[in-house]
């Protein structure tokens, strides 16, 4: 599109107007699209609950596995792997895994269904814990 039609379309009088417009619109965009969805957020709480009843409960270092975070957040047995795979991990879904990946890094998640909340993970949970 170009500027006078952008313009137009805003309902300014100048392409330069419209232009900074756009740019402010999708700073706002990066800004919201990096927020939590609500499964996400559900996964990385539930995940920590798992891993400290696993340590105070069971007596055990072991991380906790993907079907046991899905049972305890009520959802199918594949949903802790599928919502992590997403962007939680260091690779979103389909992304090279011989390249660096794009994902938050929040959450590790191993072919054998052990997954486990990284440094940064943790600091995001303690920070969702402190603002309920």
């Amino acid at each position: 599109m170009d500027g006078p039609t952008l313009a137009k379309a805003l309902g300014v009088q100048y392409a330069k107007e419209a232009w900074n417009l756009a740019a402010i619109g999708r700073s706002y965009e990066a800004i919201t699209d990096a927020a939590l969805t609500p499964p996400e957020r559900l996964l990385l709480t539930v995940l920590a609950i798992e891993h400290r009843h696993l340590l105070e409960h069971r007596n055990t270092t072991s991380s906790p596995k993907g079907v046991d975070v899905s049972w305890r957040a009520r959802k199918g047995s594949g949903w802790a792997a599928a919502t992590a795979a997403k962007r939680l991990g260091t690779h979103r879904k389909g992304e090279d895994e011989a390249r660096r990946g794009t994902g938050l890094n929040f959450v590790q998640a191993r072919r054998n269904g052990h997954m486990w909340l990284t440094p940064a993970g943790w600091a995001v949970v303690h920070a969702m814990e402190a603002s309920a």
